[in-house]
């Protein structure tokens, strides 16, 4: 029988405030599709993902001042490394 599963899809978002590109993001989150539906995160200070709103009220216009960019893998690994050293969080 074959195996019915779900692989999990991940799409990142930089939150940018008021300029362009990756230098101008804020915040970071991520939409996981996985097996029991769309989970919406942002990443905290503490660099744990945590359930957000922030994406789905993007997607409705219910935000000011900044945008959501859709970003790679890579560049939000990029976007982490830079909070960590931003926020003083150990590697």
């Amino acid at each position: 029988m074959p195996d019915l599963q779900m692989a999990e899809d991940t799409t990142y978002y930089a939150i940018v405030r008021g300029g362009n590109g990756l230098d101008a993001a804020t915040g970071l989150v991520r939409r996981r599709v996985a097996d029991e539906g769309r989970i919406d995160e942002s990443l905290d200070r503490d660099l744990r993902w945590q359930a957000s709103s922030a994406l789905f009220e993007w997607e409705m216009n219910d935000v000011s001042g900044r945008a959501l960019v859709e970003i790679s893998a890579a560049e939000a690994a990029e976007l982490i490394e830079r909070f960590r050293a931003e926020w003083g969080k150990p590697g």
